[in-house]
């Protein structure tokens, strides 16, 4: 005769030590948490260095400051002995070739000609004034400001 034995299923699970994560009455892990925080973190920085990078890269690609100006100064026009000392005047001429030479050496402008500046523009901290002239044959003018009491002065970039 068969022998039959009474199984009790309550007492029969079956428990796959692979599929635990943590041993009973261990506080669960940080791990996952430290994983999540660290890929934050690498992402952020790497953010960051991105847009320092192109912020550094546009600010030298040419025409991208229009604020950027270059100092200059020539000695002003001779006055006549009957001026007072407060009404001198910059030469037009000498300030054709500082604008010139701006122009040309910092803003890489090529074949300028027709250069124009007004003569005898007061030196007075701020006045400012237009020079024209032609880069390649297209025409182009520029910004003069008077910087200081000796005659120097600042070039606008090109437009």
């Amino acid at each position: 005769m068969p022998t039959t034995a009474a199984i009790d299923p309550g007492a029969l699970t079956w428990e796959d030590p692979s599929m635990s994560m943590q041993q009973p009455g261990t506080p669960p892990s940080r791990q996952p948490l430290l994983w999540a925080l660290g890929a934050v973190s690498l992402v952020a920085v790497a953010a960051i260095v991105l847009a320092a990078f192109l912020v550094g890269r546009q600010s030298t690609q040419p025409g991208s400051s229009p604020a950027t100006v270059q100092e200059f100064t020539y000695p002003p026009a001779p006055t006549t002995p009957d001026e007072p000392e407060a009404s001198r005047y910059l030469d037009g001429i000498d300030v054709a070739k500082g604008v010139s030479k701006v122009v040309a050496e910092s803003y890489g402008a090529k074949d300028l000609t027709d250069i124009h500046c007004p003569d005898r523009e007061p030196i007075q901290i701020m006045n400012t004034f237009t020079c024209t002239f032609r880069i390649a044959g297209e025409a182009s003018e520029v910004t003069v400001t008077v910087t200081d009491s000796d005659g120097s002065f600042e070039v606008s970039r090109p437009r």
